[in-house]
């Protein structure tokens, strides 16, 4: 059955709300293992199996490091989020939990979205791989983008965004991460000189290691589907696929770093 877009988020809507609820049902549960127990079953597996096991979690929200055996969640209100496809503006109900263990609220996204960014994540991957991977100038970028799509002073800002989030904020996360789930593999090698057109030294510098991020993220996807062939993996998933990642490391769910917030970091994760 071939869904249509407002179908498919529907789908997706009520999916997540079934998953969020059998979730909370077993978070809430008494725990049938002490904690020393736990520990020996984690100890007869190795370490990649542990690291592969968190980069797959696809609970959508952060979970602190828990002071207690199973945090409690309560429901705690909708807010109207927009979705833009650069067709069509969507208006979807996000759910919120709160944590009785650290007091904090969550929004459970849905993995179409980006957090704080009103555009569907396959836009916003577009919009990096023609730039960042492909090689396309802003011209010919903006002309394979949908005719009501994104202006062109937002495509540089998530060029820009990607680059200081990717290049700096998470590049050595993602290096030391890779190198201990495959301590073996390949790093990729020097950038492409399409990127020697940016003028701008710091600039340059920070989309070159965005570009390696980028192809040592394709790795970790790759590492990640050749172990469990029976998920589904597609090319247009690898940013869905990095914020799940994030999130299973305790790291804000995020690729895309404004700079010149006050609030953004400033050192790398």
């Amino acid at each position: 059955m071939v869904l249509n877009l407002p179908s498919l988020i529907r789908w997706r809507l009520n999916a997540l709300r079934r998953d969020v609820k059998q979730r909370l049902r077993r978070w809430t549960m008494p725990d049938s293992q002490s904690l020393a127990l736990n520990g020996i079953l984690d100890v007869t597996r190795s370490k990649a199996e542990l690291v592969l096991e968190n980069a797959l979690l696809h609970q959508q929200l952060i979970v602190l490091q828990r002071r207690v055996k199973r945090p409690a969640l309560t429901w705690w209100g909708t807010y109207t989020r927009t979705a833009i496809t650069g067709e069509t503006d969507y208006r979807l109900p996000i759910q919120r939990v709160r944590c009785k263990a650290c007091g904090r609220t969550h929004s459970l996204l849905p993995d179409f979205l980006h957090p704080y960014r009103r555009f569907v994540i396959t836009l916003l991957q577009q919009v990096v791989t023609l730039y960042l991977i492909v090689g396309l100038g802003w011209r010919r970028l903006m002309r394979k983008l949908p005719e009501d799509g994104p202006a062109p002073s937002t495509v540089r800002e998530w060029v820009d965004s990607f680059a200081y989030g990717a290049g700096h904020l998470l590049f050595d996360y993602l290096l030391r991460h890779l190198l201990t789930l495959a301590p073996g593999i390949e790093l990729p090698g020097k950038p492409p000189t399409h990127l020697d057109r940016i003028h701008e030294q710091r600039k340059r510098r920070r989309l070159g290691m965005a570009h390696t991020f980028w192809l040592m993220a394709e790795q970790l996807y790759a590492q990640v589907k050749a172990r469990l062939p029976h998920l589904r993996f597609s090319v247009d998933q690898l940013f869905p696929f990095l914020v799940h990642w994030l999130q299973s490391q305790s790291l804000p769910p995020r690729l895309f770093w404004s700079s010149a917030l006050p609030t953004t970091p400033t050192r790398p994760f």
